[in-house]
């Protein structure tokens, strides 16, 4: 379950560095609330004679409410990141042509990135890189962090990268994808 809340962004969209049993708490919480308000108004406002029915159908929907807000927060921050992803994707391969290490370019690329939680977790790679991890490590834990693909594309390029030196085509192929999927996403937005 937490790397689930974690491939979500409950720990960044939520609340900092956010646990399982603070998820629980927190949904109880909310199935309370919906609870209490819905018993209140049945029983006190209309006298209705189904208001403990009402009442732990509302517990019901406030419990599931925290998963539907989390998952609709995650697609919004998900689409937010195609910009920033393409240009971490540049920078990276801007760096590479540059003479730098895959490492060094990686630790760079946070500097493009606008995104709270791409920067975030960006932010912890360049610190796990700097503490002395792996790279495949470290991009194992930044894949670990988000739940779209462009991401876990991103990662696999990199990692390839160390076996096969293929670094421009890789990253401008992982570049035109990015590119087609904000189209699509640009083009959902505007039929909404």
């Amino acid at each position: 379950k937490q790397i689930q809340l974690r491939k979500m962004g409950a720990g960044v969209l939520l609340k900092d560095q956010m646990t399982v049993s603070q998820w629980y708490i927190y949904k109880v919480a909310m199935a309370g609330l919906f609870g209490v308000i819905a018993f209140f108004v049945s029983a006190g406002v209309f006298k209705s004679d189904l208001a403990k029915p009402i009442a732990i159908f509302a517990a019901v929907i406030g419990w599931l409410f925290l998963d539907l807000f989390l998952r609709l927060m995650n697609k919004s921050s998900n689409d937010e990141m195609m910009p920033d992803i393409m240009e971490m994707s540049r920078s990276v391969l801007y760096g590479k042509r540059g003479g730098q290490f895959i490492a060094d370019a990686l630790k760079d690329a946070v500097i493009v990135v606008e995104n709270k939680r791409l920067k975030t977790a960006l932010l912890k790679l360049r610190n796990d890189l700097e503490s002395g991890g792996s790279l495949d490590d470290c991009l194992d834990e930044l894949e670990l962090s988000f739940s779209n693909g462009e991401i876990s594309s991103f990662c696999t390029v990199i990692k390839s990268l160390q076996s096969t030196g293929q670094v421009d085509e890789a990253l401008k192929t992982l570049e035109s994808n990015i590119e087609r999927e904000q189209i699509s996403v640009n083009k959902k937005r505007c039929t909404m």
